[in-house]
């Protein structure tokens, strides 16, 4: 019996997903088993209410019990039919919209529910129980229109904001793809200013050895073949996250083989340090690390007679992970943030990539200390990078 109890009152578990139509005929016998046993109970509440005298009457009348037991299941039918199945689709249909939008129509589209449940409930009631449908017929007709003319004017309401949703979400689908491509282009016409510059400085360390050392020159040349190749992989790539993208492992053996040539120009006063763990799942832009070793040999390496070390590292940061690159110096301030990310130069072309990239506002930021400068910036991440470094 609790088991039977269960299953009928099922019927009042929402679980918000859409009625599948297998699910509708079982759905509709648990209903018109809710109804035919609590029929005879409202039914009772309601002599008692009129006239007690009549209870024992009632209880000891089977017909009235069967009839009051129709009566519960044509009711219960109508109200969940009206109500149940039609506050399910309409929640589908409305869920997104403002608060007091989707309020005002549920609770527009509830009330013509009722009355419409009302209605065809005491219709029906009265043709199978032969018993006189209580509204005058008049009043009926009259109520019977009116919710009809509502029911209409409510479902092109309907039918008018969900077609509005559907453009607005075209709409706003199609301006996300156009932002997409506009930050794509930007984001190569930013990497391509690079290219040029660092080919160029690599070219001009390339040309120094060729006198000085021409089998270092020689070796430099087969490395500038890899960096060329590197290059053309990050901006030829077929799909957006190829030409923006790249693995941080990528990024860091691309920068190693770029100071392989400065140090075969710096010799001693050069010293390298490199992340000693693999990074897997960390994307990074394509060359973001090159203008900022770039930078910290131009001004923290090559004015110092005794030279320094570039330390690149990779630690964990949260959820992110900090790449950094630090320079030995004599720790004087940075310049404002105008003169150090001056338009149209290495760092700010850094920073606006980072920006686009990772959507922060400032993502590059620069510190110095006791004998070193250092820039840096973090980067989400899947897997969580482990710091360290090796001299």
């Amino acid at each position: 019996m609790k088991c039977f109890f269960k299953w009928v009152l099922s019927i009042f578990s929402f679980t918000g997903k859409p009625l599948q139509l297998r699910d509708l005929p079982l759905l509709l016998a648990k209903v018109l088993v809710w109804g035919i046993l609590t029929g005879p109970i409202f039914a009772f509440v309601f002599v008692l209410a009129e006239d007690p005298r009549h209870v024992l009457n009632f209880l000891s009348s089977p017909r009235e019990l069967a009839t009051t037991g129709v009566v519960g299941a044509v009711w219960a039918l109508s109200f969940y039919i009206f109500l149940g199945f039609g506050n399910a689709y309409l929640k589908r249909w409305i869920d997104g919209y403002p608060r007091a939008i989707s309020f005002t129509i549920s609770l527009a589209f509830n009330v013509v529910g009722a009355s419409m449940a009302v209605l065809v409930a005491g219709t029906v009631s009265a043709v199978v129980t032969t018993q006189t449908f209580n509204i005058p017929s008049e009043y009926y007709w009259r109520l019977a229109v009116i919710n009809a003319a509502l029911a209409v004017l409510l479902a092109v309401i309907i039918k008018a904001f969900i077609a509005l949703r559907i453009q607005v979400e075209r709409t706003q689908t199609e301006l996300r793809k156009q932002e997409l491509a506009t930050a794509r282009a930007q984001s190569l016409a930013l990497q391509a200013q690079i290219n040029p510059h660092f080919f160029f400085n690599t070219l001009n360390t390339i040309s120094a050895l060729i006198d000085d050392d021409p089998a270092a020159a020689r070796r430099n040349i087969g490395r500038l073949a890899d960096l060329f190749r590197y290059t053309l992989g990050c901006t030829m790539g077929t799909s957006d996250a190829a030409s923006t993208a790249v693995d941080l492992d990528q990024e860091l053996d691309f920068v190693r083989d770029y100071l392989a040539i400065e140090q075969e120009r710096f010799r001693r006063r050069l010293h390298l340090e490199f992340p000693e763990q693999s990074n897997p799942g960390v994307k990074v832009p394509g060359l973001i690390l090159q203008p900022l070793v770039e930078n910290a040999i131009k001004h923290g390496i090559a004015p110092r007679i005794d030279g320094g070390t570039v330390s690149i590292r990779v630690e964990p940061a949260g959820p992110n992970v900090r790449v950094t690159v630090r320079n030995t110096s004599d720790g004087d301030p940075l310049p404002a943030d105008p003169a150090l990310f001056r338009p149209g130069h290495a760092l700010d072309n850094v920073r606006a990539r980072l920006r686009m990239f990772t959507g922060r506002p400032d993502p590059l930021t620069a510190t110095t200390g006791t004998g070193y400068t250092e820039f840096g910036f973090e980067i989400s991440s899947g897997a969580r990078a482990t710091g360290g470094a090796i001299g």
